[in-house]
């Protein structure tokens, strides 16, 4: 869904701001307006559909025994505390929590910088940046598509490993190169893997997190209180039960 989004929204901020002269809404194009209208466009279309959110999504009540609220240094004590304590459990956790918090960079990197690349260094038309993104989305949501049935059959960690391989490839390519021509095919195969890099590294962190920890540790912070660890170093059962669990992950 959030492909489809990016899709529509790319769509209609292209044919009603940007094409031909401040697009078939005409607006006046003088200082760029037209492109900061779309940068509120976007905030407006985010504000939009995170309404149904708040209003259908139940809020789970808080709890009366909860832990007061912490300062800015208590709160990073309590995350590298929570970090050690996970390490304990399944230290291979951590290892994916640092290893992702490099590559999902390196993807934004390719977000924040494409589009600067293109028209600086490629020679493409800042129009048809926005016809590239579109085309983007779509690649990148078919290669998510395939890369799930390979995440079914060969695990998510293989899926990783090839996307990321395949983005070194073919962004070394693309320094040798130049031209529209070049940047559109070239462009069009690394967004290929980029679906792929993300949704598998969803699947992969779900696999091989801690039963009760997954939710915190999507968002790279282990919770306080992973289980099995009542005992330092954990028990021999819950060690049985944790390398298990990693081994099929």
């Amino acid at each position: 869904m959030g492909y489809l989004g990016g899709i529509v929204l790319l769509l209609a901020v292209y044919v009603g701001l940007i094409a031909g002269e401040g697009g078939a809404l005409g607006v006046p194009t003088d200082d760029g307006l037209n492109i900061r209208v779309v940068a509120l466009v976007a905030a407006a279309w985010f504000l939009v559909f995170a309404v149904p959110m708040f209003l259908v999504v139940p809020e789970t009540p808080a709890r009366p025994d909860r832990p007061p609220r912490l300062g800015v240094v208590a709160s990073y004590r309590k995350l590298f505390t929570d970090l050690r304590d996970l390490y304990r459990v399944s230290p291979h956790t951590v290892y994916f929590l640092g290893a992702s918090a490099l590559f999902r960079d390196g993807l934004a990197a390719i977000f924040t910088f494409g589009a600067v690349l293109a028209v600086t260094v490629y020679g493409i038309g800042a129009g048809d940046v926005l016809i590239f993104g579109i085309v983007a989305n779509v690649t990148s949501a078919l290669g998510a598509l395939v890369a799930g049935r390979i995440d079914d059959r060969v695990g998510p960690k293989a899926v990783i490993v090839g996307s990321l391989a395949g983005m070194l490839v073919v962004g070394t390519v693309l320094l040798f190169v130049s031209g529209p021509t070049m940047f559109w095919i070239f462009g069009l195969i690394l967004t290929l893997f980029v679906g792929p890099a993300q949704s598998s590294s969803r699947t992969y962190l779900a696999r091989l997190a801690p039963r009760g920890t997954r939710a915190s540790s999507s968002g790279s912070t282990p919770p306080p209180g992973a289980p099995c660890r009542s005992s330092r170093p954990p028990s021999s059962a819950c060690s049985r039960r944790r390398s298990a669990r990693t081994a099929r992950a």
